[in-house]
């Protein structure tokens, strides 16, 4: 008499959350390198990067046509997208494999961020 026992388990988690001001591309993937991309795309009020108007510039940070105190005109960090005021750290996963008689592999992860820098010209007068 015989007795034969099989069983499988297997376990999946998928990270998500929104991000409706940023796209992320995918930029590679295949046996040696994974990487990805993470661009701005606008702000809740439509304005991004290149966004120009011939009076007021770029309103992209900007609360109000209307507002006179240059230094007090930036938009207030709860009106911003949660991933600009709050900072914006992605979370990523990556299933690595190698061959079975490997003893040694060697593994490079590299992060980079990159800031930009918003100017408000008003009048004669510009706030960073």
């Amino acid at each position: 008499a015989g007795a034969g026992i099989n069983a499988s388990y297997n376990v999946q988690n998928t990270i998500s959350y929104e991000q409706p001001d940023f796209r992320t591309i995918q930029r590679k993937d295949d046996a040696n390198l994974a990487s990805w991309d993470i661009k701005f795309v606008e702000t809740k009020d439509g304005y991004n990067i290149d966004s120009y108007h011939a009076i007021y510039g770029n309103q992209l940070f900007m609360k109000s046509r209307l507002y006179n105190n240059g230094d007090k005109n930036f938009t207030d960090d709860r009106d911003l997208s949660t991933l600009i005021s709050g900072g914006f750290s992605p979370n990523m996963a990556l299933a690595l494999t190698a061959p079975k008689n490997a003893k040694e592999s060697v593994i490079i992860v590299e992060y980079q961020r990159f800031d930009n820098d918003y100017i408000l010209n008003w009048e004669t007068t510009q706030w960073r």
